[in-house]
């Protein structure tokens, strides 16, 4: 997917850094703004613009937009996948707002893959047809909206997976840091599960097995192993251990406790220093 940069606006805005015009109207002033909106080509490419509004915005989404736009000059691929982790609210322009809906799905799909850690920058996230018909039913008006079709979305899906994929691989530490970095309000889910298992004890007829999502990064999928065998893989790296109990809850780390084996208890002694 192409994004297409429209150089005489980035001089345009560099110099008069896109402020607050005053239009006066039978001695009436008006306050004009700008907001960014996108464009979609015949070739599929996209470009985003900038063009006047009277609609009230305040300056966290005038800014917001300003740093869109900024990313959008030096990589538009990341800022497509940037924008997924904004806020609804300090998007204005409805062309934007579509363009962030897609961004902000994948984004979601990204954060509920529980193997994310592990899989890291080999990670691929699906979108099945159901979710491409909603996406394209969503779209607003837009201009080029007559180039919006199912391999049109499926090229921006494809964009997304490459885009995070480069970025992430690059980035210095944990995709949970990543997050953050771009939104601290968007959470992964957790590496532990808990299968429900039929119990051998008459008093308790089922019981919980917890596993963990193990190190398999290079076949682009991974296992779930016993959360003992946890101890074997971390051995004495308690940090690591900590990291990936703590996914169960975050806030509760040392109130976490394991009906598993007697060396969990080693673990749970671990844990409370």
């Amino acid at each position: 997917m192409l994004f297409l940069v429209n150089w005489y606006n980035i001089h345009r805005i560099t110099t008069e850094r896109v402020e607050l015009v005053l239009a006066s109207i039978d001695k009436s002033k008006t306050i004009t703004y700008k907001e960014l909106i996108v464009l979609i080509h015949q070739d599929g490419s996209i470009e985003l613009d900038w063009q006047l509004t009277e609609e009230t915005m305040e300056p966290s989404q005038f800014a917001h937009q300003e740093e869109v736009y900024r990313r959008y000059r030096e990589n538009a691929h990341e800022a497509f996948l940037v924008l997924g982790f904004l806020e609804k609210t300090v998007v204005t322009s409805g062309s934007l707002r579509y363009l962030r809906l897609i961004a902000s799905t994948f984004v979601k799909k990204l954060a509920m893959n529980p193997d994310l850690e592990v899989l890291h920058e080999n990670v691929v996230i699906e979108i099945d047809d159901n979710e491409v018909v909603y996406l394209l039913q969503q779209a607003p008006y837009i201009k080029g909206a007559e180039y919006l079709t199912y391999a049109w979305m499926k090229k921006a899906w494809e964009t997304l997976n490459q885009t995070f994929g480069k970025m992430i691989k690059s980035y210095q530490g944990s995709v949970e840091d990543f997050f953050a970095t771009y939104n601290p309000n968007v959470h992964l889910v957790g590496q532990v599960f808990f299968h429900l298992v039929e119990s051998k004890k008459e008093e308790y007829p089922f019981g919980f097995l917890p596993t963990y999502a193990a190190d398999v990064p290079t076949h682009g999928t991974s296992k779930h192993l016993p959360l003992k065998n946890a101890l074997v893989d971390y051995g004495e790296n308690s940090r690591k251990l900590l990291e990936l109990i703590s996914t169960v809850h975050k806030k509760k780390v040392k109130k976490i406790s394991y009906a598993l084996s007697g060396k969990i208890k080693g673990l749970k002694k671990g844990l409370k220093q």
